[in-house]
């Protein structure tokens, strides 16, 4: 009969413990809501360069960041290169200005969260901005040159009538020797 008993107390304090665990242990922690991006302030089509439009580049840029309790963004950096430092630059410059969103939140309380990602697409949907004029033609030629002939053969005329006025009004030129003596 004393085995029995034993026993008992040996199961009993085995479970003790367990049981003080148990009453001791942290609560678990309330859900978190994940930070999310305020609605019209994650648009970077501003901040596309007008000089990498002209060169025709588009790509794709990796950002991460940070967001602080109260909506800020904050540490951006490239993650993943366009291969484009243009792109790259304006990327950042997008997400650090322009982003905003609203804070993660545990149990009710707002709390910075940090190494978010997100890819900035750079891509034309219309050809790029000219920065001059087109080259004429090939058909346009021929009216280039003829044109430029014709201002030669004014300008040339103009300074033929020129000169022979010039000419009348002075006289014909006459040499002058100064500083030689007279004697022969």
């Amino acid at each position: 009969m004393n085995a029995i008993p034993r026993a008992g107390l040996l199961a009993l304090a085995l479970l003790y413990p367990a049981a003080a665990l148990a009453q001791n242990a942290p609560a678990a922690e309330p859900p978190t809501t994940p930070s999310a991006a305020v609605p019209g302030t994650h648009d970077c089509a501003a901040y596309f360069p007008v000089d990498a439009q002209r060169d025709n580049e588009s790509g794709d840029v990796q950002v991460s960041y940070d967001v602080g309790a109260d909506g800020t963004i904050s540490n951006v950096r490239v993650v993943k290169t366009s291969g484009h430092y243009l792109l790259d630059r304006a990327a950042v410059a997008c997400v650090s200005t322009a982003w905003r969103n609203t804070p993660a939140e545990r149990g009710g309380i707002k709390i910075a969260s940090a190494g978010h990602q997100a890819i900035i697409r750079f891509a034309l949907t219309e050809p790029p901005p000219k920065s001059a004029p087109p080259a004429p033609e090939e058909s346009d030629l021929p009216l280039l040159l003829g044109g430029a002939g014709l201002l030669v053969v004014i300008l040339g005329g103009v300074a033929v009538f020129l000169y022979r006025q010039r000419r009348r009004k002075v006289g014909p030129p006459t040499l002058h020797v100064v500083g030689r003596d007279e004697e022969h």
